[in-house]
């Protein structure tokens, strides 16, 4: 996790004068020795001498973040189930979230200038996911989405514009899902369904959202919802990936063999290394 975000920052900013070069070189070289107090001191001289540039707010960003990282806080307790048999309690830490929440205020005011940077919002929703700070994951994905129609999807990364800017949305939506998944379905489906009915707001109409509303409401157990969806998903955008779906819904949850076979067959005609 610590390697992930360091490397987000080191490859976003971009230094376009050799004097704010040095600065940045220093603040990398003290955040990769975990020298809080030499990286703080960095970024002030540097704040001084360029106080509006903007890829010290990503630098800030940083510094609370690699903060965090070093100062987890605990979470829950987890029995583990040893090789003998026996069980151990381990305490589970997250990043400190009052440490990276200071960061994502950095973070935010980059965005409130640089509002079409897709690299910060995935940024952000990693160190937010991994202090689980949930309500701010809905918060951003919601200013994201409302951005993505103002831009019209013109979105950029560290090295500049987004070649597909609609798929690299989808991409960063279906990650924040997957990753609120892995935390537990159970403690997390109530944010998985508000980001399903936000992208339903927007994009209705595309395949990729479709197919998560499907996702979703399949894991939910709402099986009519959820062949509502991959059927759409499916007129929008013929692929294996609903078809497979559908035919397991009707055969494992309906007990509906014919119909399931009938999924089958359409998959066949689907050129796909998949069938």
């Amino acid at each position: 996790m610590k390697k992930k975000i360091l490397t987000f920052v080191i490859i976003l900013l971009t230094i376009t004068n050799l004097f704010a070069k040095d600065y940045y070189s220093d603040f990398v070289s003290a955040i990769r020795k975990n020298d809080i107090k030499t990286a703080e001191k960095t970024l002030k001289e540097w704040e001084r001498k360029e106080k509006n540039n903007d890829q010290i707010l990503l630098c800030y960003f940083n510094l609370y973040v690699q903060q965090a990282l070093l100062n987890p806080v605990p979470d829950t307790f987890v029995v583990l189930t040893l090789k003998d048999g026996s069980q151990d309690v381990q305490e589970m830490k997250i990043p400190d979230p009052e440490l990276v929440k200071k960061g994502t205020a950095y973070i935010d005011k980059f965005l409130e200038k640089n509002p079409n940077r897709l690299d910060a919002y995935s940024g952000k929703r990693e160190i937010l996911m991994e202090a689980k700070l949930y309500d701010e994951i809905i918060k951003s994905v919601k200013k994201m989405l409302e951005t993505s129609i103002s831009n019209n999807n013109e979105w950029y990364w560290e090295n500049g514009p987004y070649e597909n800017g609609e798929e690299g949305l989808f991409i960063e939506l279906e990650t924040t899902i997957s990753g609120f998944a892995k935390k537990g379905f159970k403690e997390t489906s109530n944010y998985i369904k508000e980001i399903v009915d936000e992208e339903q707001k927007y994009y209705s109409e595309s395949a990729w959202i479709n197919e998560h509303a499907g996702m979703y409401y399949a894991t939910m157990g709402d099986f009519e919802k959820a062949i509502f969806y991959f059927e759409k998903s499916y007129s929008e955008e013929p692929s294996y990936t609903n078809l497979i779906n559908l035919a397991k819904i009707y055969e494992n949850e309906l007990n509906n063999k014919t119909k399931a076979i009938e999924y089958y067959e359409k998959m066949k005609l689907l050129n796909d290394d998949r069938i």
